[in-house]
């Protein structure tokens, strides 16, 4: 089970553990952004600590509706205690956790300050 807190902003933040090509754990504060469709986004600083290996050009449509040209990263993260290989987008400023990382998941959310965010594993039986 992952845990995390709704901010004063409404905003809801975990930590995630990203695992550098060194095979060490660094830990990320991220949003979860249910409207992000992505794994993860992080800026371009925490991409080089981690010294990830560089895939390619994406375009994104942006919440605004303007598309833009990114490079993704290859990357692993520590998912329900397993490391997974997700594709990382790089963006400037708050660190986000889409949709598709939290596939196969529950996500709780109390939406209130401090409220209580969980995201647990699904069973392979779990409607």
């Amino acid at each position: 089970m992952i845990e995390g807190r709704v901010d004063s902003q409404g905003q809801a933040w975990i930590q995630l553990e990203m695992i550098d090509n060194r095979g060490h754990l660094h830990p990320v504060e991220v949003v979860v952004d249910t409207g992000f469709n992505g794994n993860l986004t992080l800026p371009l600083e925490i991409i080089d600590g981690l010294d990830l290996e560089s895939d390619l050009q994406a375009p994104i449509t942006l919440a605004t509706g303007v598309q833009e040209e990114v490079s993704t990263w290859n990357g692993f993260v520590l998912w329900h205690n397993q490391p997974r290989l997700i594709q990382i987008l790089e963006t400037g400023g708050t660190p986000l956790l889409g949709m598709r990382l939290l596939e196969n998941s529950q996500l709780t959310i109390r939406v209130r300050v401090d409220g209580e965010v969980l995201i647990e594993k699904l069973n392979d039986n779990t409607p």
